[in-house]
């Protein structure tokens, strides 16, 4: 249920600031998945060159006036889980959704279920330490809150449970006692935030048949992605070694690197945000080879610059989108 409740309210205060930051002040209108609606357009383009560097200089200031740093949403989780006994201060992981917001909102590229899959999950651990519970118990509900988070946001319960307990450990280990709990919790959470958002999946797929003569070519993809997602990590990885190397005060890096972005953003306003939308568009055939080629390329450097120079965010999103992108361009060689 409190899992439920923390995705309910991080998205509506996330859409909230989406209107006021993104629509209203930086003139940017992106499509909206699921039929949702919207297509995008740009009012002021000067306006979004800047608007990601504001953006990414309050989040390094709040991070130097409070000063606790777990790398990106995602990789958080798993730190606290191993390194933290599965127990952290829940004013790091409000910190944490309130600086995502910031960056989302001001057009930085990430993702916004890391950020509550780390939240939801703090939040578990403080709650089985005022019960106090002994540490082993503590593990499996902190991997319960994120996955139930998770599955609600992205509105696949079992999915959630899975990559909650999965992307703690290298290779094919998994969290296997706290799966089950995963997917109750899971479950329960999504029947919430279902409640009050939406029971639709993310996206809406063209119809599609599959044939026994189609299966080499998704095993060919599979090999493409893994390229893609070899990329994208090593992207993420050169980008925060390469912003370490900046002799500035750290809490001008986020900034830096949102400049950046919004010099993408001037050009290609397309990779702002999560990008669910126009990954939508795209499912339903929108855009051209040359456009998806150059979208998935951008979206990998955007998101290295946002999270790599210190933005806050998740990582799940925009590996969603250059994954989803890189099989429409595969279909449409």
């Amino acid at each position: 249920f409190a899992a439920g409740v923390i995705g309910v309210v991080y998205v509506k205060l996330l859409r909230l600031a989406e209107f006021t930051i993104t629509q209203l002040l930086g003139g940017l209108h992106l499509p909206k998945p699921y039929g949702e609606g919207g297509e995008l357009s740009v009012r002021a383009r000067w306006v979004l060159l800047f608007l990601p560097a504001v953006g990414g200089l309050l989040v390094g200031w709040i991070h130097h006036r409070w000063p606790f740093r777990l790398m990106d949403a995602t990789e958080g989780y798993v730190n606290i889980f191993h390194r933290f006994r599965a127990y952290l201060n829940p004013k790091w992981a409000f910190q944490r959704l309130f600086t995502s917001v910031i960056t989302i909102s001001t057009a930085g590229s990430a993702g916004k279920e890391g950020p509550a899959i780390f939240s939801a999950s703090a939040a578990a651990g403080w709650l089985s330490k005022i019960m106090r519970l002994p540490e082993r118990e503590r593990r499996v509900l902190f991997v319960a809150g994120g996955g139930g988070v998770l599955g609600a946001i992205f509105r696949a319960p079992i999915g959630g449970a899975l990559y909650a307990a999965e992307v703690l450990y290298r290779g094919a280990h998994m969290e296997a006692e706290a799966l089950t709990p995963a997917i109750i919790t899971s479950v329960t959470a999504y029947v919430i935030f279902g409640f009050f958002e939406s029971w639709n999946p993310v996206f809406s797929t063209p119809h599609y048949t599959f044939r026994i003569v189609d299966f080499p070519f998704f095993g060919l993809l599979g090999i493409l992605v893994a390229g893609v997602a070899y990329l994208y990590v090593k992207a993420l990885d050169r980008a925060r070694f390469l912003f370490r190397l900046l002799k500035i005060p750290p809490w001008l890096k986020p900034g830096l690197g949102g400049l950046a972005v919004g010099a993408i953003l001037f050009f290609v306003p397309h990779v702002a945000g999560t990008s669910y939308g126009v990954l939508q568009a795209a499912l339903y055939g929108q855009f051209t080879i040359q456009l998806v080629l150059l979208l998935i390329a951008l979206k990998i450097v955007a998101t290295a610059l946002t999270i790599g120079s210190g933005g806050s965010g998740g990582v799940f999103a925009p590996a969603v989108v250059t994954g989803g992108l890189s099989g429409l361009a595969f279909g449409l060689g």
